[in-house]
């Protein structure tokens, strides 16, 4: 049964996954072979999430004897929980289930985070621990085995559906069963991500391309139940991130990669165009396991949901600069899915942007003429007076129709609430990608930069 709780339905993961591969085992003999494996086999380095149990305390470690007694401790502990819980609270409704049973105190021996001792004040009644039915403390003692070490912290991935509880399972419990069967465990076992924000997003790109989903709001927890300061942060990947990720990775899959591996931080290397890989100050090639945990500009605006059409203006300035034909579909699905942005305004901005470059064929292909008016404007009455100046010169060249007609402008080219900065750099990037569908090529384009604060609303 799923709780809700993202520790408790972990460990009951685990407890689901050995019921399978071992069949005539009861819950209790589980118990029993797991604590073995913590004991024996990682040595009870479990600190980080049962805090000073039987198994972590640093009294029942090195020794044999020691071993020994944290086992018989543990087994002793549970034989209790499930024979006549002697060492119950009172009668009533476990905190995480809320089935009416026994309840045990469950601090941070038992329940990550959950304050005891000095960390009563982690709850709203100053509890020393929650109170929990033996059920759930039974599958928080199988929580090692659900968890990954990123770093100095672990990572636990809530489960929404019955994809990321396969995925999970697939991922960290079974390979934790295979790598204590070959007797290679020692251990929680090592994430390949370190950053946790990273992390979340390849196992996102992981979902999308073995399961096939299109929709979910995933979320990883970050956090430690080790020493004196507890910690734990909640990353979440947004329903519209994952949507936009898994249109993209299925429509322009090595466009994506070369944006997203484009924009990680890396101090002392540059950003090969032409090869499309980062290059010490050597002209060696860094590899991605070199980088894969450093930060990452498209992922940290994609999480703290900041606009990232700045950044495509620049990219795909850039890449038609060095002749290469980008999928303008990373940016439409990415105003479609993460901006919400109006159909009607894109497709305005798009008959805009090949107008332009109609106008500017008329005008003896003077591209640069044009594309110089619409970048560098910097200020919104700057753009106005562009948009104005085209309007008049499609007039001028008689044209059966407006280049715009008021409703387009005001209803749908600067809708309320629009910032003109991001019109202008939508704009920006779709004659970019006319003027490579046109092979037009040679224009010595300025690099403008713009610096303008994107919180700027259209002013009329």
């Amino acid at each position: 049964m799923f709780t809700g709780d993202p520790f408790v339905d972990a460990g009951n993961m685990v407890i689901e996954e050995l019921k399978k591969v071992f069949k005539n085992k009861s819950v209790i003999e589980l118990i029993d072979m797991v604590s073995n494996w913590f004991i024996y086999n990682w040595n009870g380095k479990i600190d980080s999430l049962q805090l000073n149990s039987n198994i972590t305390h640093n009294s029942k470690r090195g020794t044999e004897e020691k071993k020994k007694k944290a086992k018989q401790s543990t087994m002793d502990f549970f034989n209790d929980l499930f024979g006549d819980g002697n060492n119950s609270v009172f009668q009533g409704y476990c905190r995480i289930c809320g089935t009416k049973e026994k309840l045990f105190r469950a601090g941070r021996d038992i329940y990550p985070i959950s304050g005891s001792g000095a960390f009563v004040n982690f709850h709203h009644s100053h509890e020393e621990g929650l109170l929990l039915c033996k059920d759930c403390i039974t599958k928080l003692f199988f929580l090692p085995l659900a968890v990954v070490q990123m770093g100095g912290n672990l990572g636990l991935l809530h489960l929404h559906n019955d994809e990321t509880l396969n995925y999970w399972t697939e991922k960290v419990i079974r390979t934790n069963l295979n790598k204590i069967s070959q007797g290679v465990s020692d251990g929680i076992l090592q994430s390949d991500f370190k950053n946790p924000k990273n992390a979340l997003f390849d196992m996102a790109t992981d979902l999308i391309l073995n399961f096939n989903l299109e929709r979910d709001n995933l979320q990883l927890y970050y956090f430690t139940n080790f020493g004196s300061n507890p910690f734990c942060e909640i990353y979440t990947l947004p329903n519209p991130v994952f949507s936009y990720l898994s249109k993209v990775l299925k429509s322009c899959k090595k466009d994506w990669y070369l944006f997203l591996n484009k924009h990680y931080k890396i101090k002392k290397a540059e950003w090969d165009n032409v090869n499309e890989v980062w290059r010490d100050k050597k002209n060696n090639k860094i590899d991605y396991d070199v980088y894969k945990d450093n930060k990452n500009e498209t992922i940290e605006k994609l999480l703290n949901n900041q606009n990232l059409v700045p950044i495509f203006r620049k990219f795909y300035k850039q890449c038609f600069l060095n002749n290469k034909n980008i999928s303008i579909l990373l940016l439409d699905y990415y105003l479609r899915e993460v901006r919400d942005m109006n159909t009607e305004q894109i497709q305005i901005i798009k008959k805009l942007g090949k107008s332009i470059i109609e106008i500017a064929k008329k005008d003896d292909n003077n591209f640069k003429k044009y594309l110089t008016m619409i970048e560098g404007a910097s200020k919104a009455y700057q753009l106005r007076a562009a948009i104005i100046h085209l309007i008049k010169k499609h007039y001028s060249n008689g044209e059966d129709e407006p280049l715009l007609t008021l409703e387009d402008y005001v209803n749908y080219l600067f809708p309320d609430g629009t910032y003109w900065s991001e019109v202008r750099d939508i704009l920006i990037i779709y004659l970019y990608e006319l003027l490579h569908k046109e092979n037009i090529e040679g224009i010595d384009v300025e690099d403008i930069s713009l610096t303008e604060p994107e919180e700027e609303l259209i002013e009329f």
